[in-house]
Parts: structure tokens; sequence; C-alpha cells
């Protein structure tokens, strides 16, 4: 896989909440990432589910 496509991979994990990362400075700079705990990835994900939930509703609302 190129550079750029395990960036965005990433990216989008950290979107999802499903990974954390934390930056290091050994000379140079850079994140170390790592798997969240399985609860906390989960409860991330459903919390972003209800907000698209949400706004999903208030756009139905709108239509009606």
């Amino acid at each position: 896989m190129s550079e750029r496509i395990v960036r965005e991979k990433l990216k989008h994990l950290l979107e999802l909440g499903l990974i954390e990362r934390n930056l290091i400075k050994q000379g140079w700079l850079g994140y170390i990432y790592r798997a969240k705990n399985p609860k906390e990835a989960l409860n991330s994900v459903f919390s972003k589910m209800e907000e698209l939930l949400g706004l999903l509703e208030e756009e139905y609302k709108k239509i009606l």
C-alpha cells in the first residue's frame, strides 16, 4: 500500500473512533497509533450513529 492510502485509512479509523494517536517527539515528530479498547470503540461508533440519526430526523422533519 502507498503511504497516502495508509494515511487516509488511519484518518478514517480516527474519525470513527476506533483508534487513537499520540504525538511523539524523538528528534522528529510523529504519531503512534493504537487500537482503542473494544468497548470504547463501540461506544464511539454508536455515538456517531446516534448523531447521524438525529441529523436525518431533522432533515426528515424539514421535508414534512
